[in-house]
């Protein structure tokens, strides 16, 4: 009798212990599925927010080419053919949602641009902007030519460079398959503005990440190059030298000069007003208090 009981408790240990061991092994593998599962829907919820965050910048963009192409749409192509740019009563004021409270920067601006001009001052980026079609008018009109060749072309202070190569950072914004320039042609573009050493050290047709490679004096030197290649009537440019010293302003400068394009610079930098026939100084009321003869 002794030896079946002493059976039967270890029969029912080892139950018990089994039983133990299951619920146990059930509870990790339910921890484990309930914890991928809470990872999962985190996840989940990031791929959400992010996809949320693209489409709203996609919708924003879009709605930004809209504003932009309506505003360019009031440049009016130049019918004067003795003046550059024309501007008529133009006001200009930081774009804001609600046109009341919009701050004033330059009020009731008129003057007819015959030949190259700097533009010096208070609020004289804020007239470039307008100038190009990224704000808005507040009033009036302003008369330019159109973009491109022959027409106007606008180099920011600091340029653009692209992932790609030399000769396609000339061209920019067209394409070199629709423009096809000879080697030749960009290698004296380069060379006029400085950068045939960089030509020779990278070659024009290899595929560089450029951002990284210049430095901001080289981008502005870049910019210069783009107007000698797309040989506008008029040069708009925004502190295009800024980075640059005497000698390579000169050459830059120069290098658009002799080509008789006209230069509509908008500059703080004492030395950039000696290429142009005249100066127009912004007060800081946003009014025109001086215009001279250079």
């Amino acid at each position: 009798g002794s030896i079946a009981i002493t059976d039967t408790v270890d029969s029912d240990g080892k139950a018990i212990a089994f039983g133990l061991f299951t619920t146990i092994s059930f509870c990790i593998i339910w921890a484990k599925v309930t914890q991928l599962m809470i990872m999962c829907l985190g996840g989940f919820g990031m791929v959400v927010g992010f996809a949320h965050r693209v489409m709203h910048t996609v919708e924003r963009v879009q709605q930004a080419r809209v504003e932009v192409e309506a505003t360019r749409a009031k440049l009016r192509p130049s019918s004067n053919s003795s003046a550059l740019v024309v501007f008529d009563s133009v006001s200009v004021a930081i774009p804001s949602n609600d046109p009341a409270k919009a701050r004033i920067l330059i009020k009731n601006l008129s003057a007819s641009i015959p030949s190259s001009i700097c533009v010096a001052g208070h609020s004289k980026s804020s007239l470039m902007r307008v100038l190009a079609g990224i704000w808005p008018l507040s009033s009036g009109k302003i008369s330019r030519p159109a973009w491109g060749k022959d027409g106007i072309f606008f180099v920011p202070q600091a340029n653009y460079a692209t992932q790609g190569t030399l000769a396609a950072n000339v061209v920019y914004p067209l394409l070199i398959k629709e423009v096809r320039p000879s080697d030749q042609e960009i290698l004296d573009i380069l060379d006029e503005v400085g950068m045939g050493e960089i030509a020779s050290r990278w070659g024009i047709h290899e595929v560089v990440n450029w951002d990284m490679v210049l430095s901001g004096g080289e981008c502005q030197r870049l910019g210069f190059a783009r107007v000698l290649f797309h040989k506008p009537k008029v040069a708009v440019l925004d502190e295009t030298s800024s980075a640059l010293d005497m000698a390579l302003e000169r050459r830059c400068v120069e290098a658009l000069t002799r080509r008789k394009i006209q230069l509509l610079s908008f500059a703080a930098r004492p030395s950039i007003a000696e290429y142009h026939e005249q100066q127009l100084k912004m007060g800081h009321n946003g009014e025109c208090t001086e215009e001279v003869g250079v």
